[in-house]
């Protein structure tokens, strides 16, 4: 990353947004369009859409007695049906995207699977395990892994468990028992094609027994082209997972290659004693939520899987309290971010330009003299508006606010521009906080900053948020950040529009924009699109969060994502460095 990731990640305090209206952005001459006004774009009628899986059930290694629950997210149009199967037998009254076990039983263990369906097609997912153990069956502590291998070579499947009592290991292949294969070591040697094929193994003790999960062995012939024993590749990489509080997680990877370890990393570092193709997280708490990556080393190259998000639920609900974005001011133009409330009474708003004070964090080109105006929906007057932050009304209570938030300070005497006000929430209000230049001729760089200034359980919520700017490259990339705060994980739709402006009269919009969000701390995206390609999912979700509607075929960016508590970078950008007038936006789409 640039100089996007030096500025300190706000801190807000929790509160529970509610249901979320459009952000209405200043648009031309910066005055605000109506929601009727973005409802007269008009949607395309859709068409059908294959369905495809955005998100496949994981593995559950679960104790008996507990409930365990398998996840799946697919899009299509019309929406998918979904049909739950344990080892390829239908479960009756199984037919949505989630399939909760109460009180698991051993019985219960296997492999399941999801399909989903519309008109167009039927797709299945991956196969996820489920492993039922209780105090007195076998706990398998690492699962065997994967291997691809040239003929001739000598193969080694190995399995690691746990056992109140003596243990005994029984090794299969596609389902048969292996004559004289009794340890926890399965060598095969000089292999050929004939010996291809799934290998699991049957772990018992005196109360019972359980089944690894199955290694696929890969038997290359010796023309293959581009492939050896050697060739390290991950070949399943580890899938989101969801719990609820003191339930059980896993995640997996499957790879192939020689000699092979593993290294679980959360959050970009590593986990220790997590050397195993399995990474289980029993009980699970709010501090297990998290960005999990596994490291496969072999013995020609170490790879890094993707990264897969795990999410812990407890029955509350965070809130969307800030949006930051860092942004280019022309001349004689503004920067421009939208915002909605929703609740009753008031809601306390703080607002920020940033320009001279981003020196301090290595900044070169920063506006030197921004101001800043709140403006109500459709009107054009401003309610309220600043030049230096040190001559705002009420500065004590600012600086009270500005830290309880968390907010860096703001240099003595600088020419930042920031407001603390109270603005009514009721019946959906919506607000523009415009950012121009002092001096109409100056352009520069300023951070514009909304937090909501209320603590928690204040009535109004900030329901939806936007960014009107130029996205350009380098240091004028578009690059907005929001925090999450509480203990619970959010769902979001986070959008990046540049096409989809022309219909409102906006000139050199962003031909093709991309979207990357990236956790604070992190280099790595999380959640990735350049494209939302007509996805019916998508525009589900944009008429539930009251998003105006994009045209199926255009290049506009949006995803749907769950995330956990904290702070996040959004890198807005263009498809081969191109640049341009771009609207980014994020709803909440929880309940």
């Amino acid at each position: 990353m640039n100089a996007t990731t030096s500025f300190p990640t706000p801190r807000l305090v929790s509160n529970r947004l509610i249901s979320v209206l459009a952000v209405l952005v200043a648009i031309a001459s910066l005055s605000f369009l109506s929601p009727l006004a973005f409802a007269s774009a008009g949607a395309s009628v859709p068409q059908p859409v294959k369905p495809k899986f955005t998100q496949q059930p994981a593995s559950v290694t679960i104790e008996e007695g507990r409930p365990a629950t398998f996840t799946a997210a697919a899009t299509g149009y019309p929406v998918p049906s979904f049909q739950w199967f344990r080892n390829g037998v239908a479960i009756n009254g199984a037919t949505t995207d989630k399939l909760m076990l109460a009180q698991v039983k051993s019985s219960d263990s296997g492999t399941y699977t999801v399909t989903a369906w519309n008109s167009s097609e039927t797709i299945t997912s991956n196969p996820a395990t489920l492993i039922v153990f209780s105090a007195n069956l076998p706990l398998i502590t690492g699962q065997p892994a994967s291997v691809a291998t040239a003929e001739g070579e000598t193969v080694a499947f190995e399995i690691t468990a746990s056992s109140s009592s003596e243990l005994g290991f029984r090794w299969r292949k596609n389902g048969v028992f292996i004559a004289g294969a009794t340890t926890s070591r399965l060598v095969l040697e000089s292999v050929s094609a004939a010996g291809a094929g799934d290998y699991d193994a049957v772990v018992s003790n005196l109360s019972g027994s359980v089944i690894s999960r199955a290694a696929k062995l890969t038997v290359l012939s010796a023309g293959s082209v581009g492939l050896s024993s050697s060739a390290t590749e991950i070949i399943w990489h580890p899938a989101n997972a969801t719990a609820a509080v003191g339930g059980d997680a896993s995640l997996t990877v499957d790879a192939i290659g020689s000699g092979l370890t593993y290294q679980w990393k959360k959050n970009g570092r590593p986990v220790a004693g997590a050397t195993q193709a399995m990474l289980s997280i029993p009980r699970a708490t709010a501090g297990d939520m998290g960005f999990y990556s596994v490291v496969v080393s072999g013995t020609d190259a170490a790879i890094e899987s993707k990264i897969a998000i795990v999410n812990v639920t407890s029955g509350v609900t965070s809130r969307l309290g800030n949006l930051s974005t860092r942004g280019f001011v022309p001349a004689d133009g503004a920067l421009t971010v939208g915002f909605t409330l929703r609740g009753a009474g008031n809601k306390q708003v703080l607002a920020r330009a940033v320009g001279p004070t981003l020196a301090r964090f290595g900044l070169e080109g920063s506006l030197g003299d921004p101001q800043l105006q709140i403006i109500r929906a459709g009107a054009t007057a401003a309610l309220i508006s600043n030049d230096d932050w040190c001559t705002t009304n009420g500065v004590t209570g600012f600086l009270l606010t500005s830290n309880a938030v968390g907010a860096f300070a703001l240099d003595a005497g600088s020419k930042d521009a920031a407001l603390l006000t109270s603005l009514n929430a009721s019946s959906g209000s919506s607000y523009t906080a415009r950012i121009t230049a002092r001096d109409t001729r100056s352009s520069g760089i300023v951070l514009a900053e909304i937090y909501d200034g209320d603590p928690a359980g204040t009535a109004g919520r900030l329901a939806a948020i936007s960014t009107l700017a130029f996205a350009g490259s380098g240091a004028r990339t578009l690059v907005p950040g929001f925090t999450i705060d509480g203990t619970a994980p959010k769902r979001l739709l986070i959008r990046a529009v540049g096409p989809g402006l022309e219909s409102f009269g906006v000139a050199g919009t962003l031909a093709s924009p991309k979207l990357a969000i990236i956790p604070a701390g992190m280099t790595l995206a999380v959640a990735t699109n350049d494209g939302w390609r007509g996805d019916a999912a998508l525009a589900n979700a944009f008429a539930a969060a009251g998003a105006f509607p994009l045209d199926r075929d255009s290049k506009d960016a949006a995803l749907i994502v769950t995330l956990p508590p904290g702070g996040y970078t959004v890198s807005v950008s263009g498809v081969g460095d191109s640049t341009g007038n771009t609207l980014f936006e994020i709803y909440d789409l929880d309940p």
